[in-house]
């Protein structure tokens, strides 16, 4: 073969080579040009990169953000003019986070979603202080705003729903610096906050706890309709509640509340019009007491949850009663009136014995009978004289009266 056709050969495939180069390259990267042949900085666009990090440049070779990753995820930062970190976009784990700076490198906007799915933004003081929090939950939402020296006194606060049973939060609010920035949350560790609804069939209402130590609640103040307040906390995790709660509702009156270590209710004590209450409860051994006051009298109820039994002793302007309920619809009670009263014995709908004085306090009775009512004793007296009836199950009956006076 001649030279020249060596030359040619060599030429051909150099050719084949650089195009198979420029098709790889343009997978990586594409650069266009301006009519001048100049390169276009503006239209230099990277297919892919294989890096931990990314650097954006400007025409004028300025970095303005960069995109990287780590082992606990990937983030955006995105920097102004004095090359300070503006806006950061993080993913960690399976949670994502977005991050708005101030010019003192101070968080002032943060955004994320919690474990239950919903979504948070925290609108921070310069000093690293939440000042205003807005929260969807899945039976509303909640906008608030505290107040100076860290006090939870908020502004403003709506929600759009109605919730069936109290709720109170049982999570604080997550953290929000970075992982691996040295500097403490000031969320977490100054001060926690949470938004909860409350009060059963009443619009829901959101409340802002502090926590010195994010761990235990310490105190909470509603955001509007009338005040109140939570101190301490009772259970762990998904069943922790509030301790003592404290009402003050325009209209109603106000309430103490006391939970036991279950989260249960055990102590209620609570106003409303002219009257007050107070119930306790042990959700262990499943007994109650009822005390209740109004305009007509007194009311105290001693009862077994699990079971029928219970006392009622009732007092009002005219007179008093006391009823004993026990097992298999079994009652006795006590009446008194001013100038009489009566005791009586009952199984169901059916008075097996009786004993009363009437109002006049001019006579009385004595009265007792079987089980299905066939045979009875009737024993009375009066200012006429006295009689005994005794009936039988066969339908007759024997009459004895002393003589008229």
């Amino acid at each position: 073969m001649s030279p020249t056709a060596d030359v040619q050969n060599e030429l051909a495939k150099l050719r084949s080579d650089l195009a198979a180069l420029r098709e790889e390259f343009d997978m990586v990267v594409r650069i266009a040009r301006d009519d001048d042949g100049k390169v276009c900085n503006s239209q230099v666009r990277s297919n892919f990169v294989v890096a931990q990090a990314l650097v954006i440049e400007s025409e004028s070779r300025k970095m303005r953000g960069m995109i990287g990753s780590d082992d606990d995820g990937a983030f955006i930062s995105l920097l102004g003019k004095d090359d300070q970190t503006r806006v950061m976009v993080r993913v960690t784990g399976n949670e994502g986070t977005v991050e708005i700076f101030g010019d003192n490198n101070e968080r002032a906007v943060h955004i994320f979603a919690d474990e239950n799915r919903q979504g948070n933004v925290a609108i921070l003081s310069p000093d690293g202080i939440p000042r205003a929090i807005m929260k969807g939950m899945a039976n509303g939402g909640a906008i608030t705003a505290v107040g100076r020296r860290d006090s939870p006194a908020p502004s403003c606060i709506r929600a759009t729903t109605r919730v069936k049973s109290p709720s109170y939060a049982t999570r604080c609010w997550r953290k929000c610096l970075p992982r691996k920035q040295a500097v403490p949350s000031a969320l977490l560790i100054r001060k926690a906050c949470e938004l909860v609804p409350l009060l059963p069939g009443r619009p829901a209402m959101a409340f802002l706890f502090t926590r010195p130590v994010a761990s235990r609640p310490s105190i909470s103040r509603p955001l509007r309709w009338g005040s109140s307040l939570s101190v301490g906390h009772v259970g762990e995790g998904e069943n922790q509640s509030a301790a003592v709660e404290l009402h003050d509702l325009p209209g109603f009156g106000g309430s103490i509340v006391c939970r036991d270590k279950s989260g249960e209710i055990a102590l209620d004590l609570g106003t409303a019009g002219e009257g007050g209450a107070i119930n306790l409860t042990n959700h262990t051994d499943g007994g109650s007491v009822h005390l209740h006051t109004n305009d007509g009298g007194g009311i105290v109820e001693a009862a077994r949850t699990d079971s029928d039994q219970r006392i009622l002793l009732t007092a009002a302007k005219a007179g008093a009663l006391a009823s004993l309920m026990g097992e298999n619809e079994t009652a006795a009670f006590m009446q008194m009136t001013k100038n009489g009263g009566s005791f009586g014995i009952k199984k169901g709908n059916h008075m097996q014995g009786f004993v009363g004085v009437t109002e006049d306090g001019e006579s009385g009775t004595i009265m007792l009978t079987n089980a299905d009512n066939t045979n009875s004793v009737n024993l009375a007296a009066s200012k006429q004289g006295g009689r005994i009836i005794l009936g039988s199950d066969d339908g007759t009956a024997q009459r004895a009266s002393s003589p008229l006076k």
